[in-house]
């Protein structure tokens, strides 16, 4: 190649270097209908409420094991250390300096020996376990969960309905997962919760976590102490009668000399040993009832408060999500929009087999409430509401008696054996359908917001009447 040629292949390298890259394509954005919008939404929401049980499922899961875990550790590595004669010699002594420095408190050989007892069950069981589980852990895994499961969904969700995903991401940007700013730093939307790995990395999500920590306060694990109490207060006591004869000891050895106080130490230690083998097996039942059944209790808190368990980061969100998106979904049913009638269905219409119009269905509720419950019953209604607009109900209603008379025959205050401090309130929920509403009731039966422990019924559920009734006229 001669330099004229080389020069000539040098300019057509560079030209090309310096030529303007081609414009991007720009993406034209799918019309997508109202309607088409509606079923979305209300699929998010189905897809929310399907989550929710299954994280349901895992946690309840993870939080057997935990349980199962404590209990192993219990068996294996405290109960023996509490029943071990050296251990029994060290508490002893323990005891002994607690009376002695009591200056006139009341139990306080039994107090301070539970916070010992407490502190090495934290070490030689919780701590041990935490290392492999625990329920601040499942509840970070069970949120985690349920936004994984979400993010599938809202995939399928896309494809099914031709939507493009840029188009719905843009949509969930719109419907928050987590308010609790201000600042803004503590909202976040659906979007930014399924979009953010790892999710504890989200102001939002560790605002959310605080939230739940101070509802839980000591969280239910450390109510042990508690369960500390009865065997402490029974070692004390046992201990404290000990120290008797080891008294009575040293004074006869003061007397007779070391020879024979030796000879009656060993007596007194050889009754002691006795006394300790025989009261072995009932302070380790002891321990397992008391510890079993008070930790029993906070497991079963745990696992069942929504505010402070270890499902309330899922069913917080599930709630913001669901319940920003109800107005809508409410528009898709009441439009015969639901996903079951999108699959060209098609009913006859001819004139001699109109189709009917549904009715909405309704359940109605009489109750007779304590006068003083007042307040108690509209926060116990407050809660089944949200729960009922959750699971599709259009409307609730609870009215307080203001003018309900007495009858001869029949009447609100005689159904339902209305007491002098009683009032009778009057309840009504509307449902889009039968089916929506048997849903709901089966949701509301199985939400931990409505166990008895958690939120109990302020009257007697015995003399509640209730009914369910299709509407056959509405003006």
């Amino acid at each position: 190649m001669n330099v004229r040629s080389l020069i000539v292949a040098v300019l057509v390298v560079l030209a090309g270097c310096v030529t303007t890259a081609p414009a991007p394509v720009p993406v034209v954005p799918v019309i997508v209908s109202p309607s088409t919008w509606q079923i979305v939404d209300q699929e998010i929401v189905a897809a929310s409420q399907s989550a929710t049980e299954q994280t349901k499922i895992y946690s309840r899961g993870a939080m057997e094991y935990w349980r199962t875990r404590v209990y192993q550790l219990t068996e294996e590595n405290f109960i023996p250390w509490f029943s071990s004669y050296w251990t029994q010699e060290w508490l002893s002594m323990k005891v002994s300096w607690y009376t002695l420095n009591a200056k006139g408190e009341q139990d306080a050989s039994a107090k301070r020996l539970a916070a010992y007892l407490l502190e090495q069950y934290q070490r030689r069981v919780l701590a041990p376990v935490a290392v492999e589980i625990d329920p601040d852990a499942i509840l970070g895994l069970a949120t985690a969960f349920y936004v994984d499961i979400l993010q599938e969904e809202l995939q399928k969700i896309s494809k099914r309905h031709g939507v493009p995903m840029a188009q719905l991401n843009g949509r969930i940007q719109k419907i928050p997962a987590i308010a609790l700013g201000p600042p803004p730093a503590r909202d976040a939307s659906l979007y930014q919760v399924v979009h953010t790995q790892p999710l504890n990395t989200l102001p939002a999500y560790a605002a959310l976590i605080e939230k739940i920590h101070k509802a839980g306060g000591d969280r239910g694990v450390d109510s042990t102490d508690t369960a500390m109490a009865p065997v402490a207060k029974r070692a004390s006591k046992r201990i404290e009668a000990e120290m008797i004869p080891r008294g009575a000891a040293s004074a006869v050895a003061a007397a007779a000399g070391k020879l024979a106080g030796g000879l009656i130490s060993v007596g007194v230690a050889g009754i002691r040993a006795l006394i300790q083998a025989n009261d072995r097996p009932d302070s380790e039942a002891l321990i397992r009832s008391s510890l079993g059944n008070t930790f029993d209790k906070a497991w079963l808190k745990l696992v069942q408060n929504p505010t402070s368990g270890v499902m309330a980061g899922t069913l917080y969100m599930a709630a913001q999500i669901e319940g920003n998106l109800a107005g809508s979904a409410r528009s898709a049913r009441a439009a015969g929009l639901s996903i079951g009638r999108r699959r060209n269905r098609l009913t006859s219409r001819s004139p001699h087999n109109p189709r009917r119009t549904p009715m909405s269905y309704v359940d109605g509720f009489i109750a007779a409430v304590p006068t003083a419950n007042r307040e108690k019953f509209k926060k116990h209604a407050e809660t089944a509401a949200v729960i009922f607009k959750e699971s599709g109900a259009l409307s609730v209603a609870e009215c307080w008696g203001d003018d309900v008379p007495d009858g001869k025959v029949t009447s609100f205050p005689m159904a339902v054996k209305l007491k002098e401090d009683e009032t009778v309130v009057f309840s009504w929920i509307v449902w889009p359908d039968k089916t929506t509403r048997d849903a709901g009731m089966e949701k509301l039966m199985n939400d931990p917001r409505m166990q008895p422990d958690v939120n109990p019924m302020p009257f007697d559920g015995q003399r509640l009447i209730f009914g369910g009734f299709e509407m056959i006229v509405k003006a």
